[in-house]
């Protein structure tokens, strides 16, 4: 007689208890809002304490400076982990599946592009909303031999109206028209859970759309200082009570304005900057705004700038600027600091790739992979040849050393930690080799300067024993 494997049985379980929840409610325990059509967000909100649309103002949050920033560092680094399929070996550790068809079609998802790039888009829309898409393009046989990335605007999840299932396919949209997809076409990595609508990720970077918005002024408001050579805007007020030339107090015509304003601008901006206009009639000028001194446009976009910093996860002295909240030791400990994110990014990657990519079969170029169990293998990105995530050389040797001579680690051990060929006499810890070179003590346990029994008279109480050798010493 078979017994039910604890397997099954949990999945028996498990249908069991969804079959209870739909008869119960009609549901899982899932919001129902948007389904049977385009799977959205609900209503957008505003910021909190503001009651001005932030995000309109900030614009694309990649198209930032200091975002930018932070995706390139981010993008120049991203490739350089290993990924790796793995097993687990019995005593727990990873062993590597060489030529696995999964690591092939990632270093190459498709004749356009290789995985640093797939890999930097991932990164964009992880960091700036939350939720990447990557579409599988199969063979005539439905295996995956292509991996498209989709940009996360343009892909969203859909699910029934009654919410039984919580993602049934998902809605891609292009060139003015809309394909939905089944849900085991699309891969999708999510950073988390938006409380808003758990089928989507969240991003740290929606909560900086004020910091954005801060930070794209500062800029715009420098740059137009900057293409007028430094001179801010004024304003030409006729300093004269009504009269024929401004028609009883209403001002000069728009002819008249025009003309002012050309002559203004052809004197004092962009290369006629500091030449000297004669205007005919009397006018006073007026400043308007603040100058950059008063705006304190230098310091006001600080705050702002390692805001949107921070929520990319890289630190603003990984990309050469001063962070007027943090201090690092070194560049080098600021930047291992700003790895965390890019760590952070791939696991998610990682898992998501084990979910639903390690279970399909993969044909590339003709060869085949057969498809495996998420539980089976394992996903994993190496680290090991990471030149910014490593010890220096120096450290390295003092930790060897040390462990060697406090007898923590075999000579061969400390060898291999700085990167030697194992000896063949190196697996001895240090006190081994101190016993080593200790003298060696006599095999007989008698004293040799005492006489043989019968061949002699023994030493009387009053006389004094022989001394030991040197070198030797006396067992008890």
């Amino acid at each position: 007689m078979a017994f039910p494997s604890i397997r099954g049985l949990a999945a028996k379980a498990a249908r069991a208890i969804a079959e209870q929840v739909i008869a119960i409610g009609g549901a899982g325990p899932w919001s129902r809002w948007g389904g049977s059509g385009w799977g959205g967000r609900p209503i957008r909100t505003l910021a909190p304490g503001a009651t001005h649309d932030w995000e309109q103002e900030a614009g694309n949050l990649w198209q930032n400076s200091i975002v930018a920033l932070c995706l390139a560092w981010i993008g120049d680094r991203v490739a350089r982990p290993k990924l790796k399929v793995c097993r687990i070996g019995r005593n727990g550790v990873p062993v590597e599946i060489p030529g696995h068809g999964l690591v092939e079609l990632w270093t190459r998802p498709n004749e356009h592009y290789g995985r640093r790039t797939l890999e930097k888009a991932i990164v964009l829309s992880l960091k700036v909303d939350g939720n990447a898409y990557l579409w599988k393009r199969r063979d005539n046989a439905g295996r995956v031999m292509e991996l498209w990335y989709i940009p996360h605007f343009r892909c969203r999840p859909l699910w029934p109206a009654d919410g039984l299932e919580y993602i049934s396919g998902y809605r891609i949209s292009g060139d003015g028209r809309l394909w939905d997809v089944p849900k085991t076409e699309i891969i999708h990595i999510r950073d988390g859970v938006d409380p808003l609508n758990e089928r989507f990720g969240l991003s740290a970077l929606k909560a900086q759309l004020r910091e954005a918005a801060t930070d794209n002024g500062a800029a715009s408001h420098t740059a137009g200082l900057m293409m007028n050579q430094g001179v801010p805007a004024y304003a030409l007020v006729p300093d004269v009570p009504a009269g024929p030339a401004f028609q009883a107090g209403r001002g000069p015509s728009d002819a008249q304005a025009n003309q002012i304003v050309g002559e203004w601008q052809d004197e004092f901006s962009r290369d006629g900057a500091g030449g000297v206009a004669v205007l005919q009639g009397p006018w006073k000028i007026e400043k308007v705004g603040y100058s950059p001194e008063e705006l304190m446009v230098d310091k006001l976009p600080q705050q702002a700038i390692a805001r949107l910093a921070t929520a990319t996860g890289v630190v603003l002295m990984s990309l050469g600027m001063p962070d007027p909240n943090k201090t690092y030791a070194n560049l080098g400990e600021a930047n291992r600091t700003s790895w965390g994110t890019i760590v952070a990014t791939q696991e998610l990657i990682a898992e998501a790739l084990r979910d639903d990519l390690i279970t399909e079969v993969i044909q590339i170029k003709g060869r085949i992979t057969p498809a495996s169990g998420p539980l089976a293998l394992v996903v994993i990105y190496d680290y090991s040849q990471v030149a910014e995530l490593q010890e220096s050389q120096d450290a390295v040797m003092t930790r060897a050393c040390l462990g060697f001579e406090k007898g923590l680690l075999t000579r061969n051990e400390g060898r291999e930690m700085v990167g030697q060929d194992p000896v063949d006499d190196g697996d001895v810890f240090a006190s081994d080799l101190a016993a080593a070179a200790a003298p060696e003590e006599p095999d007989d346990e008698e004293d040799p300067a005492a006489p043989e029994e019968g061949g002699g008279e023994k030493p009387g109480d009053d006389e004094p024993a022989a001394p030991a050798k040197k070198g030797w010493r006396w067992r008890y």
